[in-house]
């Protein structure tokens, strides 16, 4: 799951943006809904800017000022949104949703108590149920992780669902905030407080991430797998719904409300089939024309084809993604091996300027549902501390899970020339593994023209029996 995450607006346009919506919001009780949603889209469009993802960073308190000067060197939080999202990645029916987001200290300084507060919005889709939907963070040290989880509710079945939270800082504006430069450091007598336009030291926020959220109609049942054999690779497809799988290793797609696809990898562990891990958005292509900002792009799911074999076996998802695009999702599952390799193949509608792909990440969930850590109620979870998972190689994320080392991995030939790329594997093993890797050219896009084809490889991955990770290093690709 993938999150958009908008950068910061300045003190003065948020008060008239307030200004602005509050007699409609209190006015009219029947336009509550729609009001909220467009004064929250209202901050993200006039945030200034769009940054992708999970895994964002925050920087929540700016270097030391001394007579209006930055000290280098002084130690400061840096608070990360490892994810948001739906917790198990998609909603059925009319059941409550948990909708879970995860924040990390990557800092050297601890995020002070009551600092920053959360927003959950259910925007579209969604209504709220019970629990504390604007929490105040505690005190996070740096390394530790703060989990927050909301119960929403779908107001009907057939919908499609979007969620968001904002941070925004918990203080007046530019409260006094301890010295912390050494003694000597500055001259006697100077005051030391927040630059104008922070709160109380807080910089980069306020912050909204939005969230879109699969939505079925009734149980995907993504455990649902056609195994294949030594007689050769299963390769099917019906509407809404497509397989691949050899003796090893098996795809499962699902349509969701409004042609969303949501895949689970599964491995055979002994004798036993095991889900892994689920992709809840295939492909995102970040792109606009010339003169717009650009913006992420979804996965529209249109029609499959499927192609089996007694070596080897080929699905094809084609689809949309806005007007622009035209996608093929390829994966293809070979004979007496544990990956299925798979390419995404993007062709241009109109001439677009194209700055960034996502690759179909996966998303790894605990064995227990909400990670045994209580019920979802809006307050401060503080997980176990862990260290962020390296890489195993480059371009290359993974998981352990029982007695299989699963993931996703790339090559090195870039799509266009001097893209560069970048992984992603966040979240917390307690809750919530988010793995992925993007492919990217934000400094100044590439046009594309109308026809114009782009093919990006990629491989997933299952081994057993494992005993460790590292076993990830066999599916490295050059």
């Amino acid at each position: 799951m993938h999150s958009i995450c908008i950068g910061t607006i300045s003190r003065p346009c948020q008060e008239r943006i307030v200004t602005f919506f509050y007699p409609w919001f209190f006015g009219y009780r029947s336009l509550r809904r729609p009001v909220m949603a467009c004064a929250l889209l209202s901050l993200c469009l006039l945030s200034g800017r769009a940054v992708a993802q999970n895994g964002a960073s925050v920087p929540v308190a700016p270097k030391a000022a001394v007579g209006g000067q930055q000290v280098a060197g002084a130690p400061k939080p840096d608070l990360r949104v490892e994810y948001f999202g739906a917790e198990r990645g998609y909603s059925v029916g009319t059941e409550n949703v948990s909708i879970l987001c995860i924040l990390r200290n990557a800092g050297t300084a601890p995020v002070p108590a009551n600092s920053v507060r959360l927003y959950c919005y259910p925007m579209v889709g969604l209504d709220y149920t019970s629990g504390e939907i604007k929490p105040v963070l505690p005190e996070i040290a740096p390394g530790q992780s703060v989990a927050f989880r909301w119960p929403l509710a779908p107001g009907n079945g057939q919908s499609k669902l979007l969620t968001a939270v904002m941070m925004q800082s918990n203080t007046p504006m530019n409260a006094p905030v301890p010295n912390p430069v050494p003694d000597g450091a500055g001259a006697p007598g100077v005051a030391v407080s927040a630059p104008p336009g922070n709160d109380s030291g807080l910089s980069d926020l306020p912050r909204a991430l939005l969230a879109p959220i699969p939505h079925f109609v009734n149980s995907p049942n993504l455990g649902n797998i056609r195994a294949g054999s030594a007689a050769g690779i299963v390769a099917a497809a019906r509407p809404g719904e497509s397989w691949l799988a050899n003796d090893r290793v098996s795809l499962h797609v699902r349509s969701a409300v409004g042609g969303e696809a949501v895949l689970s990898l599964a491995a055979k562990e002994g004798t036993t089939w095991r889900v892994l891990a689920m992709a809840n958005s295939l492909v995102e292509i970040l792109s606009s024309e010339d003169g717009q900002k650009a913006w992420w792009h979804r996965f529209h799911w249109l029609q499959t084809s499927a192609r089996p074999g007694r070596d080897d076996g080929t699905i094809t998802l084609t689809g949309t993604e806005g007007g622009r695009w035209t996608v093929e999702f390829v994966a293809t599952a070979h004979r007496d091996t544990g990956v299925i390799d798979g390419k995404i193949i993007l062709t241009a509608r109109q001439n677009t300027r194209l700055f960034g792909v996502r690759l179909p990440g996966l998303l790894v969930q605990n064995d227990a549902p909400g990670g045994g850590l209580g019920r979802a109620d809006g307050r401060a979870i503080v997980l176990p501390a862990e260290d962020p998972a390296a890489p195993e190689a480059p371009r290359l994320v993974a998981a352990h899970r029982g007695g299989v080392t699963f993931g996703l991995t790339w090559p090195s030939r870039p799509p266009l020339e001097g893209w560069t790329t970048d992984t992603q594997s966040t979240g917390n093993s307690s809750l919530v593994m988010s793995l992925g890797g993007t492919w990217s050219s934000l400094d100044r896009g590439d046009v594309i023209l109308a026809g114009a084809a782009i093919e990006i490889p990629f491989r997933y991955f299952a081994y057993t029996p494992s005993e460790t990770v590292h076993d990830a290093q066999r599916a490295a690709l050059p």
